[in-house]
């Protein structure tokens, strides 16, 4: 008797989905171990884990009463906030015990720029057009406001203390902080 979606943690349904979607896709070639390693190491155990996609199990019936149409959209979502933890990792040199931080920086932006795109493409696997564009327009939007809080993140860099009004605005412009 196989398992249902109900019986399978949402942290298993994600993992799982994650799996599926590098070994149908074959997009990531010979990377899609490390892939897996890094994911697997963004998503400890006793840490936090898989937190966009379990937000999206959270409120995935606002999105689409479909199980497979969520699951699809946590890969998604997952995989792009590996790649956006991977790049502000390092662009702020710390986290330096995590898989990406060992190994040459241009290595790591390679790879952070293939999980970035895979998370393009599992997006792109949405049936629903309608929801594949808004849930796109989030994610572009999501990485310039990134983009942008990052930028300012290093224009008060060589400051000794920023303002509060400073501060608020490079965490309204950073979802990383």
């Amino acid at each position: 008797m196989g398992l249902t979606a109900d019986s399978i943690s949402v942290e298993q349904q994600i993992a799982g989905g994650i799996e599926r979607f590098l070994a149908e896709s074959g997009s990531a070639g010979h990377l899609s171990g490390i892939v897996l390693e890094w994911v697997r190491a963004e998503n400890k155990p006793g840490g936090k884990q898989y937190p966009w996609g379990n937000l999206l199990f959270t409120i995935g019936d606002v999105f689409s009463d479909n199980q497979e149409t969520i699951v699809q959209v946590a890969v998604a979502m997952e995989l792009y906030a590996l790649a956006a933890d991977i790049f502000d990792d390092i662009e702020d040199q710390d986290n330096d015990e995590l898989p990406w931080r060992t190994i040459p920086a241009a290595q790591a932006i390679n790879t952070a720029n293939l999980i970035l795109f895979l998370s393009f493409k599992a997006l792109a696997a949405i049936n629903d057009q309608a929801l594949y564009r808004q849930a796109n327009d989030i994610f572009q939007t999501m990485g310039i406001t990134a983009c942008h809080g990052q930028n300012q993140e290093f224009l008060y860099e060589g400051q000794d203390a920023i303002t509060l009004a400073q501060y608020f605005d490079t965490a309204r412009k950073n979802p990383a902080l």
